[in-house]
């Protein structure tokens, strides 16, 4: 029953933290996107792209980081899985989305206090967050019946396969324009 509870709350937490990470990155899209609009256009929209940003990862974004933490590590040493060798393998893609989400936080507020961005780059960050979702929920479902060299080609995959529809759709657009 605890288990099922812990796992339970941990799942909840990772889908809306996933849900904020995802959001975050397309809103920095949106805001580098400001660039090409007229003063008045960036004058009304940056902000307000700010403040939404701002919402998502204070309200959102972070607690939900942190709840998933908790009850990971939680579930993680109260039923031993650190013994289990695809464990390790989702460990590291987690801990690692730590760090894209904290580095997506950092450049939002850069983007906010004026550095700008390409677009582009920030589509091909967003589609970062896709393949961590795909792999580590296909890892976690799969458990042991996935080599941890088979879950990491899961991950270059997935992210060569959105990164190649990134520059394919943007590549659409252009030729549209």
């Amino acid at each position: 029953m605890m288990y099922s509870l812990l796992k339970g709350l941990h799942v909840v937490s990772m889908v809306a933290w996933m849900a904020a990470a995802l959001y975050l990155g397309r809103l920095c899209v949106y805001y580098a996107e400001t660039a090409s609009k007229t003063d008045a256009e960036k004058l009304v929209l940056r902000p307000q792209l700010a403040l939404m940003m701002r919402r998502l990862m204070y309200g959102i974004g972070h607690p939900s980081m942190l709840l998933t933490i908790v009850f990971g590590g939680w579930t993680m040493f109260q039923f031993g899985l650190l013994t289990q060798p695809w464990f390790h393998l989702k460990l590291t893609l987690a801990l690692v989305f730590v760090g894209y989400y904290i580095y997506l936080g950092i450049l939002a507020k850069k983007m906010m206090k004026g550095k700008e961005c390409s677009g582009l780059f920030l589509r091909i960050l967003n589609e970062v967050a896709t393949a961590f979702l795909i792999s580590i929920v296909i890892i976690t479902y799969l458990k042991s019946a996935l080599s941890p060299i088979g879950g990491a080609f899961l991950f270059v995959a997935t992210l060569s396969i959105l990164v190649g529809l990134v520059f394919l759709l943007n590549g659409k657009s252009d030729a549209s324009k």
